[in-house]
């Protein structure tokens, strides 16, 4: 489908959160085009880059300003008269910088056929390391 000025109305009205019936006021057109605008492949994929464009421009905004808002973070967990607001302010920096702790979980396996024990792969990975479980074809060969 080639994309009239109605169809650019449309994806600008949606970006901006209206309602479907609002939206068919001011295109002018129905809410079923706009059902049907919705499912077209080359509406949605408008639609969609709009979405990127909108959201890649936000995020260089904010890039642009990292060192602005690490700078009043940094104020804050240093000059607050909180102790729990530090506490935030600092934790927001340590996870920016290392991630988010995690707990860590112990996994097992267990063998459900009952055919052998299930053998750790650190277990395995000494096992393939040992010499004497290597086989020498040019001796098994007879070369």
């Amino acid at each position: 489908m080639q994309l009239s000025e109605k169809h650019y109305k449309c994806i600008e009205l949606l970006i901006q959160g209206l309602k479907y019936t609002e939206i068919a006021e001011k295109v002018p057109c129905s809410r079923q085009a706009i059902y049907d605008w919705l499912k077209d492949k080359t509406f949605k994929a408008e639609l969609d880059r709009c979405l990127l464009d909108i959201k890649t421009a936000a995020q260089n905004r904010i890039l642009g300003k990292t060192d602005t808002y690490l700078s009043k973070i940094e104020h804050i967990a240093f000059n607050s008269a909180s102790d729990n607001v530090k506490l935030n302010a600092l934790e927001f920096l340590w996870e920016t910088v290392y991630g988010k702790a995690t707990t860590k979980i112990e996994q097992s396996n267990t063998d459900t056929t009952g055919n052998k024990p299930i053998e750790d792969i650190d277990s395995m990975l000494t096992k393939l390391d040992n010499k004497e479980n290597v086989i020498d074809l040019a001796k098994k060969i007879g070369k």
